[in-house]
């Protein structure tokens, strides 16, 4: 038996910045290239998000426990020197989370004011954000609303619901029930029956 051969080793190359960017310019231009021929939707992915908020939009608002970890985090750090934020963080959460209801309740109550306040805040932006759109439109693009006839007697708006498809009510099997389901019923067979012998 022959012994299966190690491959060999080679030293870790060594790229320079330079030469892995130009790299990945040659892979995006030969991407590019594929997808135009073999007809593929491409999507390169960068580091780069490119949403943009608006700098106005008001900010949503700390949570009871975000409120009380801004508060004592200097003390925690101080108490755990030397230990990593992930370890610090967790002995936060452990400190919250042993709380009584009446030490929460200052906190709580703060993240609530300042939900309302963000909920009023937010409100008057969208309102504004709105407004600001609206009035930059030409008045005559602006579509009308349909306004429906009055219908007399309730013809027309019976009419209408007639029109929509029901919906079949479907009854969902609970456990232990035990309704007999519905047979199917049989179709007529496409060859005519054979006629009755008449008795005389």
């Amino acid at each position: 038996m022959s012994q299966p051969q190690e491959p060999e080793k080679t030293a870790p190359l060594s790229i320079t910045q330079q030469d892995a960017q130009e790299l990945t310019e040659a892979y995006t231009r030969l991407a590019k290239i594929y997808a135009r021929i073999s007809g593929v939707k491409l999507t390169i992915k960068s580091n780069m998000h490119t949403v943009k908020r608006d700098p106005n939009r008001p900010k949503r608002p700390p949570t009871a426990y975000l409120l009380f970890s801004q508060e004592n985090r200097p003390r925690f750090v101080a108490k755990f020197e030397g230990k990593s934020s992930q370890e610090i963080a967790s002995e936060m959460g452990r400190a919250w989370r042993a709380m009584s209801a009446g030490e929460r309740e200052e906190y709580e109550t703060q993240a609530k004011v300042l939900k309302e306040q963000f909920s009023k805040e937010i409100d008057d932006f969208n309102h504004q954000k709105a407004g600001t759109a609206t009035n930059d439109a030409p008045a005559a693009s602006k579509p009308k609303p349909a306004t429906p006839e009055p219908a007399t007697n309730g013809t027309a708006q019976q009419s209408d619901e007639s029109k929509k498809p029901k919906k079949k009510k479907v009854r969902k099997a609970k456990e232990g029930d035990e309704t007999p389901k519905k047979k199917k019923k049989s179709k007529p067979s496409s060859t005519p029956a054979a006629p009755a012998a008449e008795t005389a």
